[in-house]
């Protein structure tokens, strides 16, 4: 006679459902996390990118406003202005200069060549005579694509005809000092 091996229980197979069962609903469970996950991550990044985009139309709005607020003779003014996402420097270009270049060759006084590379943007801009003087620079040299022009910017440094200055605790510390016809632009020490 020969032996048959012996049926599975109803529990047995019971058991063998349920871990089936379960192996499903883990693998059905890590798809959603992971989902949940990626999308999460996705929409944390455009929400960061559009608080990157507020800071900068921002601090565009408070440079324009202050350069036109300060023009009068003789006014002094210190203004600490909050750095944009990532941008540690901003340079001012001399617009008088600026204006009587009209696509002539830079002059020497915009010369960038022993400055540190990120004003090679500022530079290029200049001889492409694309009318911006106010520039915002990120640590690796990236240029803000919302540079600003302003009519009224004379540079402190005369040599140079643009004067550039980091930001100190996130923050840049500009002194205004109205000519009358201009605003002197140059850094303060708070």
């Amino acid at each position: 006679m020969a032996q048959h091996a012996p049926a599975l229980s109803t529990n047995t197979r019971m058991r063998t459902g349920q871990i089936q069962g379960q192996v499903f609903i883990y693998i059905l469970t890590i798809i959603v996390v992971g989902l949940l996950l990626l999308f999460g991550y996705r929409f944390f990044q455009g929400l960061l990118s559009q608080g990157c985009d507020v800071q900068e139309i921002q601090f565009k709005t408070d440079i324009e406003n202050q350069l036109r607020q300060n023009i009068g003779y003789q006014s002094v003014t210190p203004i600490a202005l909050d750095a944009p996402c990532g941008f540690s420097t901003v340079c001012f270009a001399d617009s008088n200069s600026i204006l009587t270049l009209a696509g002539s060759k830079i002059p020497s006084a915009f010369d960038f060549t022993n400055s540190p590379t990120q004003l090679a943007f500022v530079q290029d801009s200049l001889q492409s005579n694309v009318k911006r003087n106010v520039f915002l620079l990120k640590p690796d040299g990236s240029l803000n694509t919302r540079s600003i022009f302003s009519e009224n910017v004379i540079a402190n440094d005369s040599v140079r005809n643009y004067t550039c200055m980091d930001a100190k605790n996130n923050k840049f510390n500009i002194l205004l000092t109205g000519t009358g016809r201009a605003v002197n632009v140059s850094e303060f020490q708070p």
